[in-house]
């Protein structure tokens, strides 16, 4: 391998440009292009003059083809660029206990103005908006209502037999849906989630996390009390079988894992599974496995179109942004390191771009989504003593 040239040399500089200078260029273009393909709502009349100017620039040097396909790409999206709208679908209806009216939480952005910035690199936050009062708005360690513990008997066999399988999908649908809507990617960035002095940094990814780890509860709590355990457990199957075919892979993931639990998984409902359901069950679990570093359900997210409306798995994002943090420097030879910039970014967009996809109404269970919004997360030795109830440990 040829030894780096030093500064006293002919031929540096041009080594420089080609060794580091043309790649970093390069990260940045690509950059751009990703920036205006898919926010091009955070550009207004005189960041379009600026960009184009500056491309304009690259037209006779190295970097033509690139600085062209940008030009293109921006006289492309102008006339959408002034059009461009965040649609809020989610209510508001926190509401003041003193006198009863409606009002914003305080961290909510004034009125929502149109066009708004987008959500990822924009001036302004993303719009939030919660629902209900159960959700304290300063997002303060539980998030709950109430201190008191409550019983974790989420829905009867009764109750469990009344809910259709399809409230039931929505409503889980919904639940994990309303976070993702509201995550920042400025949340993502560092892994403050995983820091108790930054987990005030990342408000919607740790409600979102707490609310992930709420579903695994109710459904392993649900199929460990429920008399008829077999049919709660095919239930469930079905329901993450159509979470997944709406594209809410988080929510289809932290049913499966539910089902999954050591505690539930020790009682071998799933051998007692029969017909189609013992294939979708097994299906699932292969797409949610953690082989090959969740290659099969990253093949299946990667391949869905921004404008379709997706919720993929945070916990890939996390780990990747993880991984690429730690595992580069922030500066290479005494300059930012763009190329690590880059993979974070691209790992960052990979999750949030589905965010301003259309989204539609849904019918599902209010008392149900309530319930799950006011629990607490359970101690697993508490799921485990349940589980031994069922089926006493070996002597």
């Amino acid at each position: 391998m040829r030894p780096p040239i030093k500064q006293n040399e002919p031929d540096f500089l041009s080594y420089w440009f080609i060794q580091h200078q043309v790649p970093v260029r390069l990260h940045v273009l690509k950059f751009f292009d990703c920036w205006i393909r898919y926010y091009r709502d955070d550009f207004q009349a005189e960041d379009t003059k600026k960009a184009k100017a500056f491309f304009e620039t690259l037209q006779d040097s190295y970097f033509a083809p690139q600085a062209l396909s940008l030009l293109e790409l921006i006289d492309k999206q102008l006339p959408v660029m002034t059009q461009a709208k965040f649609s809020c679908v989610l209510k508001c209806i926190d509401k003041d206990v003193k006198n009863g009216k409606q009002h914003l939480p305080e961290y909510f952005p004034g009125k929502l103005q149109f066009p708004m910035f987008s959500m990822y690199l924009g001036k302004q936050a993303a719009p939030r908006s919660i629902l209900l009062a159960q959700i304290q708005c300063e997002f303060q360690e539980e998030y709950s209502v109430t201190a008191a513990e409550r019983n974790f008997q989420y829905v009867s066999a009764q109750d469990l037999a009344s809910c259709s399988i399809e409230a039931l999908t929505y409503t889980i649908y919904y639940f994990l849906y309303e976070t993702y809507r509201n995550i920042h990617p400025r949340e993502l960035f560092g892994s403050p989630q995983s820091k108790p002095e930054t987990q005030k940094l990342a408000p919607n990814v740790n409600l979102h996390i707490r609310r992930t780890n709420i579903v695994n509860h109710f459904v392993a709590m649900t199929v460990l009390t429920t008399k008829k355990k077999v049919q709660a457990y095919e239930r469930f199957v079905i329901v993450a079988q159509k979470l997944k075919e709406l594209k809410n892979y988080d929510a289809a993931m932290a049913v499966i894992n539910g089902l999954n639990w050591a505690p539930v998984d020790r009682i071998g409902l799933s051998n007692e599974l029969k017909g189609p359901v013992a294939g979708k069950c097994q299906e699932l679990k292969n797409l949610f496995g953690l082989g090959d570093n969740w290659q099969t359900i990253r093949k299946e997210i990667n391949s869905t179109s921004s404008d379709e409306l997706c919720v993929p798995v945070l916990s890939i994002c996390l780990k990747d942004v993880f991984m690429t943090e730690e595992g580069q420097g922030k500066f290479e030879d005494g300059r930012c390191n763009m190329l690590r910039a880059f993979i974070v970014w691209r790992a960052v967009h990979s999750y949030i771009r589905f965010q301003a996809a259309g989204f539609k109404q849904m019918l599902f269970n209010e008392q149900l989504y309530k319930e799950l919004c006011e629990q607490q997360e359970i101690d697993e030795d508490r799921v485990w003593e349940q589980s031994f109830k069922v089926m006493p440990r070996e002597a």
